[in-house]
Order: structure tokens, then sequence, then C-alpha cells
């Protein structure tokens, strides 16, 4: 709910036409804000940190996107998508953060375990980019 309706406030301000700069700065505040209230309820409101940060954020951007012509769309995920490729990679990274690496060098069975995760988490990054890019060529098709 946090998400789609701050996607929606977002919508309103994104569909206007706006240059590049004024198009990023605007994603970004409006992903800022979403993550400030998104915090406050989880951890003013709720009685334990339960909201799930991933979900907030994936109705809010199926909240705006749903809101704006394709040629808009089109712009700001052309402005965006070299910035999004950062927080892909820290969430990757994060994935690996809560494993002890002094008991994983240690253990030769593990190591292979490791490495397979982390190759699965960049190659599952990988396929999402390509199925979007697919996704975008068949629209423009449309």
């Amino acid at each position: 709910m946090i998400g789609a309706v701050c996607g929606i406030l977002a919508g309103f301000v994104l569909r206007k036409d706006m240059d590049d700069t004024r198009t990023m700065v605007t994603l970004l505040v409006s992903i800022l804000l979403t993550s400030c209230v998104g915090f406050f309820f989880n951890n003013q409101v709720m009685p334990s940190p339960v909201l799930n940060f991933m979900l907030i954020g994936m109705a809010f951007s199926a909240a705006f996107s749903n809101m704006m012509s394709e040629e808009r769309l089109e712009q700001l995920m052309r402005v965006f998508n070299p910035v999004l490729g950062v927080p892909m990679i820290l969430v990757i990274l994060n994935l690996g953060a809560p494993f002890d690496y002094h008991l994983i060098l240690g253990a030769e069975s593990i190591r292979l375990f490791i490495f397979l995760f982390v190759l699965a988490g960049n190659t599952l990054v990988l396929i999402l980019e390509l199925q979007l890019r697919i996704l975008q060529l068949r629209l423009r098709n449309i």
C-alpha cells in the first residue's frame, strides 16, 4: 500500500515532460521519500520491523509506470538504467554479507557452494535484464 500510494503521487509528477536531469532528480527524490515513509511505518507504527522494502519498491514502480505514456517511460528507463546497475550489484553483494569468510576459506566443501551461489545471483540479474530488454523490443514492435 505504501509503495502504490507513493508511486501514484510520483506518477502525477513524472508523467509531465521534463529534461533528463529533472527526471532523474525527481525519480531519485520520490524513491527516497518512499523509502522514508516505509522506514517510518516499519520502525514507528508497526510493533516490530515487518515491512518488505523490495515489495514496496515493486508496488511503487508498477504504480507510476502504468500512469505514463510509452515514450515517457522509455525516456525514464533510458535515464535511470545506468543508475539502477549500482543498487543491483549492492543487492547481490549484500546476499553474501552474512557469510563468515574466515570459515569459508577454511572449509573446502563450501567454497564451491559459495562460488555457485554468487554465480547464480549474477546470472539471475543478467537473465532479468535480458528479459527486460526483450520485452522493451517487443513493445516497440507493437
